[in-house]
């Protein structure tokens, strides 16, 4: 008997290696720069976009407070939404009804306002309002993004931001960060088991940490991610908005050993095309 259970656990393991070796190094499903074309621009310097075919995709987006982090992790959903993906969005700091706007922005008011329409309820926006206005627990949290992908069926969510959520925690410090350990390794097995992708926002560390040990809080969080983009101000650019996207730690394709330059301009993610892309952050800084 134990033999057999064996032989049955062993197979399962070959079947999951086959389907994980059709889509490792395959981060293509969806792009996060809808203005250049499939495996182009931005989207070719983080190995094709994000997103695994069949599989599951961990994309932490994290810089200094203010630098747009939001604004790009809201124009990352515009091709799921484009593609007709069912998208959720759990935005802890503004109004629905802000983040709304600022989803027409990104994407283009006509064209929004038409994906969410025929989409029936494809695009889903909760915040601290409907989520309890700062009295959940972080347990509570993950229920919640349970339900979003297991019974409203969601392919990709956003959550902004991760510190807002571990900061309702008073619980001490040491304590806190052994929440956000648990918090990551569970939210980790949720979109493993699920096999979907989820963004996740995060503010920095101040001081002189360099690299993805800037992300503020437990460093199971930097653990948990496949992909993880530094967003930071590009002081050479030549119009307003310019921002450098750094690839911090990529788990299934190759990093660039430079970063990439864009452009936010009135909620919109744009190629900084003035510039010339890949002139910041040398590798590993």
């Amino acid at each position: 008997m134990a033999f057999l259970k064996e032989l049955q656990a062993l197979s399962s393991y070959h079947m999951a290696a086959e389907r994980q070796r059709n889509t490792f190094g395959v981060t293509d499903l969806y792009r996060a720069d809808i203005n250049s074309p499939a495996g182009k621009g931005l989207n070719e310097y983080i190995g094709g976009g994000y997103g695994r075919p069949g599989n599951y995709e961990i994309v932490i987006l994290f810089g200094d407070t203010g630098i747009g982090k939001s604004t790009v992790g809201l124009n990352m959903l515009c091709d799921p939404i484009i593609k007709g993906a069912k998208v959720g969005m759990m935005v802890l700091e503004d109004e629905g009804a802000d983040v709304y706007l600022r989803m027409e922005a990104a994407l283009g008011k006509h064209n929004f306002r038409e994906h969410v329409l025929k989409g029936g309820f494809n695009v889903q926006i909760a915040t601290d309002k409907e989520l309890g206005k700062g009295e959940w627990t972080l347990e509570g949290a993950l229920e919640y993004l349970e339900w979003m992908f297991l019974d409203l069926h969601r392919d990709v969510v956003l959550l902004d931001h991760l510190q807002f959520l571990f900061e309702t925690v008073s619980i001490g410090h040491e304590g806190e960060w052994r929440a956000q350990q648990v918090f990551m390794r569970k939210l980790n097995q949720l979109i493993k088991d699920v096999k979907k992708t989820v963004i996740l926002v995060s503010h920095t560390n101040k001081g002189d940490n360099r690299g993805s040990s800037r992300i503020r809080g437990s460093s199971g969080i930097a653990a948990a991610a496949s992909k993880i983009l530094e967003i930071q101000e590009n002081e050479n650019s030549s119009v307003p908005g310019g921002i450098t996207i750094t690839m911090r730690k990529s788990r299934f394709t190759a990093r660039p050993n430079y970063g990439y330059n864009m452009v936010l301009d009135k909620g919109k993610m744009i190629p900084a095309t003035g510039d010339v892309p890949g002139v910041s952050s040398p590798f590993g800084i």
